[in-house]
């Protein structure tokens, strides 16, 4: 009896100690549950302030670009100008110049280009304020344009201005202005803030111009800040970056709220600063982080339910949790446009039902997609790493990686558009499973680019190339050293200035210049370098006929230019022809050789054709 007695006291105690040691370890475990959720509440709010910081670090970029962008087209705008009016004989006070002005100014949105006398400039310097009055002493000293920043009628602007210099001295000046108020219109539209505060300023905190009245009391960003109690760290923070602008986005936390800004250099020595607090901010991290603690709850609860016979299903939605987490996390950085996934396991990619209407995507979701050549130029397959398990010092590494590429993709009409693509590799038990990107229409701002591009690189009467026609010259002849450069000079075009007026020499020269367009390849690039000099460059050929064959073409074709003001006009030319690689292989050696055989056409009596390799073996003979 005893000993059956102390046996099931032992059993007891036995199973007690069983229980206790479950208990304790059910509420370990749900500790280490605890501790997860909020590691991953800490880890999403990192996220949201990564995100935030990424698009202010865009729209900031995008708002430098535009400006630099519109500054830059306005000052070559200028100089074209200015070099036209140096050129000519007639006067800029007379009215053309003012009819020209106003239909060259009628469609731009954001600057007009005005004309003022020295006079003028004198009485502004005499009846302006200081800042007024050195700005534009500034610009009567430079030959070159003046970038500022003035107030002018109780508004701010940015003043751009080029003087016009004939035989030495200042005619007057061709000025522009751009309303400050318009640097937040620069900036692409972001989704994500209500409200962006922007500020110019100087090194030593004066602020120039301020999108928010609150700043403007006190003249000075530094002592505004100090008056609105934020911390000092920020303030000394701020008055660092306002020394060194780096071009970045920072945050900061004050009053129960967070303060997201930017430091960039914009021009001079401006600094442009925008301003985002949490209020202003679109999106919230709230309901993001409800639903993770709600999951959180729900899993526990299931948990205390199941016991020790669902640990293991736990974790296997502890895994899955992890996965959809961190695609919610990327697709919260791809706030607009069109998104897509990538599923590597079934070679299948679907996108948001926008791909329809923005690109014309018939299907939504797409099979055998690594055989499709249109996905293939989205999503670089080549790129992707191997399929095998990697270390999580290796998935750190990758996961942060962002891919980008930009793509030309198909309308349904038959069009392209071009696209902005970027993506990110989705691991799953140390294996790539997935891809998640987006892709936004960038055809506006890339045609935007090509434009400003082309003006740069365009003679303002002919559209035919300026200087830059040799930067493409030489690209083209790194890839093929063939290539056939043709020199060309009007014969005695002065005395058709001098006789018949500028305009009608302008006239002239844009019918030469529609002669070469008609004449060469479209890829074929056209020059005009100066005055009445022409360069013509075709690319991958070097036959020697073939040269002086285009060039007789020219000659032939301008002797039979007609102008119903120049009626007795005979025009002639004399051209040069050298090739590659005989005569040279970069562009300046070919435009040497062939300026050479364009003057030795001159000796000969104009309007005639001479080949450098020609005329050296003549030479030499």
């Amino acid at each position: 009896m005893y000993p059956e007695k102390d046996g099931g006291r032992l059993n007891h105690e036995t199973d007690a100690t069983i229980k206790q040691s479950d208990a304790f370890g059910q509420f370990d475990f749900l500790g280490t549950i605890c501790d997860i959720f909020v590691d991953q509440q800490r880890r999403l709010r990192q996220e949201f302030n990564t995100l935030i910081l990424e698009n202010l670090d865009s729209y900031s970029a995008s708002q430098r670009r535009q400006f630099h962008g519109v500054v830059t087209d306005a000052g070559h705008t200028l100089k074209s100008i200015a070099g036209v009016l140096s050129a000519v004989e007639v006067s800029a006070e007379e009215p053309w110049l003012d009819t020209y002005l106003t239909a060259m100014n009628e469609g731009n949105r954001y600057y007009e280009v005005q004309y003022s006398t020295e006079n003028e400039i004198d009485q502004w310097i005499q009846q302006g304020t200081e800042p007024a009055a050195a700005f534009w002493q500034a610009v009567q000293t430079q030959d070159e344009a003046t970038l500022g920043f003035l107030q002018m009628e109780d508004r701010l602007y940015f003043l751009i201005a080029q003087p016009i210099s004939r035989q030495g001295s200042h005619e007057g000046v061709l000025w522009t202005r751009l309303e400050a108020s318009t640097l937040s219109a620069l900036a692409m539209n972001s989704p994500v803030f209500k409200k962006v505060t922007s500020l110019v300023v100087q090194p030593e905190g004066t602020i120039l111009y301020s999108s928010n009245v609150d700043f403007l009391s006190t003249g000075n960003l530094l002592t505004s800040l100090t008056s609105l109690s934020l911390p000092d760290d920020f303030v000394r923070k701020m008055q660092e970056l306002l020394g060194q602008p780096r071009g970045e986005a920072y945050y900061f936390q004050a009053e129960g709220r967070q303060f997201f800004y930017s430091v960039s250099p914009l021009a001079q020595d401006w600094v442009l600063i925008n301003f985002v607090q949490t209020p202003d901010v679109l999106i919230r991290s709230d309901h993001m982080l409800n639903i993770v603690l709600i999951s959180g709850v729900v899993l526990i609860a299931a948990t205390l339910l199941l016991c020790l016979s669902l640990v293991s299903v736990l974790f296997r939605k502890r895994r899955q949790i992890d996965l959809d987490q961190q695609r919610y996390t990327m697709l919260a950085q791809f706030l607009d446009t069109i998104l897509f996934e990538y599923d590597l396991n079934q070679d299948k990619i679907e996108f948001t039902s926008n791909a329809n209407v923005q690109f014309g995507q018939d299907k939504r979701i797409i099979r055998q997609a690594s055989k499709n050549p249109e996905i293939k130029a989205l999503i670089h397959l080549e790129d992707f790493p191997p399929r095998r398990r990697y270390s999580p010092q290796q998935l750190n590494e990758m996961q942060e990686q962002i891919f980008t590429a930009s793509v030309g993709l198909p309308m349904k009409d038959g069009s392209f558009r071009q696209f902005a693509c970027q993506y990110k590799w989705v691991f799953s038990e140390g294996e790539l499973v997935k891809i998640i990107g987006k892709l936004t229409d960038i055809t506006g701002q890339y045609s935007r680019e090509q434009q400003l591009l082309k003006q740069a690189q365009r003679d303002v009467l002919t559209q035919l190339y300026n200087k830059a026609g040799e930067e493409a010259i030489e690209a083209q002849l790194k890839q093929d050293q063939r290539g056939i450069l043709i020199m060309a000079d009007l014969d005695n075009f002065k005395e058709i200035n001098d006789r018949y007026g500028h305009t009608a020499g302008d006239q002239v020269l844009k019918a030469f210049a529609d002669i070469l367009k008609r004449l060469f390849r479209s890829d074929d690039i056209l020059m005009r370098t100066g005055g009445d000099e022409f360069i013509m460059f075709i690319h991958g050929l070097q036959d020697a006929g073939l040269g002086k064959q285009k060039a007789r073409q020219i000659l032939d074709q301008i002797q039979q230019l007609r102008f119903a003001s120049m009626p007795d006009l005979q025009l002639t030319a004399s051209l040069g022809v050298a090739r590659s690689p005989e005569a040279g292989t970069s562009v300046r050696a070919l435009i040497e050789s062939a300026d050479q055989a364009m003057y030795a056409s001159k000796e000969k009596g104009k309007g005639n054709v001479t080949d450098y390799a020609e005329m050296n073996a003549n030479r030499d003979k």
